[in-house]
């Protein structure tokens, strides 16, 4: 279960908060003057840019690690934002009236002493993870969030004085701030890193399960077919992740016949799970069935984490395809019955 923030993180974070308020940057910094800070525990560098230039809505975005920063990157290129939710992973200061704040919100304000009036703004923090709908923060979040909001309010303060700090030397370079550990507690450096300095994520942890396969392998026999494989989501449909206690956009793993159109699997998974549950939904459809097809296709990359295994193991040929036209049918018509269930009126 993923615990809440302190009240000592709360009051450390609305401090930092009010500070960057008091200071304005989006005043005189635009959403592309990006730096980043080094958080000192995990060593994740955040990616912080400052919103409200335009007028907008006004706060500071920290973009997680090297996914963050290709999300912010990505959101420059498509203006696109109503990609927001598919792609963002980042942690969100925003300054909003009181009437948008959540009843969480002002349940933490009123324990640390702040009372809400109908006049001002106050900073709303949020956690942002690709396909999960902007969450409270954890405690996990807010240990993050804090130092990294405190070097970022020092990087405003010496930009309003020097508007070059954060122009690079070479194209492709990103202003960071870097702990560095001393006898005295931690110092702060200025450094120069490109993209390819960040370290990549973590692979998807997947295992991929042998005594499954060899009973898969004895009981199910090889068919001349073709499968097509494919995944999809909608925000027509919301569900919770046990497992962050949050509401997220479910994946939905369709297997479809390519010559019959016949449905031979289909399954929902979580964001954060849904190469094993894909996995398992697979071999229960060659289980369910009783045989294994000549060849599945596919069309996202993704899937080949779950099939290249299989190659091997069961003889089937993965192929990535440009289109799978029993796929998309399956698809669209699951579509228009989800549009159904959560639309009333159609």
């Amino acid at each position: 279960m993923n615990k809440q923030p302190t009240l000592q993180q709360w009051r450390r974070l609305h401090e930092g908060a009010i500070a960057l308020k008091e200071l304005q940057p989006w005043t005189y910094m635009e959403e592309t003057d990006i730096f980043g800070i080094c958080e000192p525990e995990s060593g994740i560098t955040g990616f912080c840019c400052v919103i409200g230039g335009g007028g907008e809505i006004s706060g500071l975005i920290v973009y997680r690690g090297k996914s963050g920063l290709e999300s912010y990157e990505k959101l420059l290129r498509s203006k696109n934002y109503d990609q927001m939710i598919d792609i963002q992973d980042c942690l969100s200061i925003l300054f909003v009236r009181d009437y948008e704040l959540q009843p969480e919100d002002i349940e933490v304000m009123e324990r640390i002493g702040i009372a809400t009036k109908a006049t001002d703004i106050y900073p709303q923090f949020r956690d942002h993870i690709p396909f999960y709908i902007p969450w409270f923060l954890t405690q996990e979040a807010a240990s993050f969030l804090i130092p990294v909001l405190d070097e970022a309010i020092n990087i405003c303060l010496r930009f309003k004085e020097n508007k070059t700090l954060l122009k690079p030397h070479k194209k492709g370079q990103f202003f960071l701030r870097m702990p560095v550990k001393t006898a005295d507690g931690i110092e702060w450096e200025d450094r120069w890193i490109s993209s390819e300095d960040i370290p990549d994520e973590e692979e998807p942890n997947f295992v991929i399960d042998e005594v499954t396969l060899r009973r898969v392998k004895k009981k199910c026999k090889p068919a001349d077919m073709i499968w097509e494989m494919g995944f999809f989501y909608t925000q027509d449909l919301i569900v919770n992740d046990p497992e962050k206690n949050r509401p997220c956009i479910p994946f939905h793993l369709l297997i479809v016949d390519k010559e019959s159109g016949f449905i031979f699997g289909n399954a929902l998974a979580t964001p954060k799970r849904f190469h094993q549950k894909f996995f398992y939904s697979l071999v229960e459809s060659f289980e369910t069935h009783g045989f294994i097809p000549r060849e599945i296709h596919i069309k996202d990359p993704e899937l080949l984490i779950i099939l290249k295994p299989l190659e091997a193991e069961l003889g089937i040929s993965v192929r990535v395809v440009k289109g799978m036209k029993s796929f998309n049918l399956a698809k669209t018509s699951l579509l228009r019955f989800l549009k159904k269930m959560t639309d009333p009126s159609m």
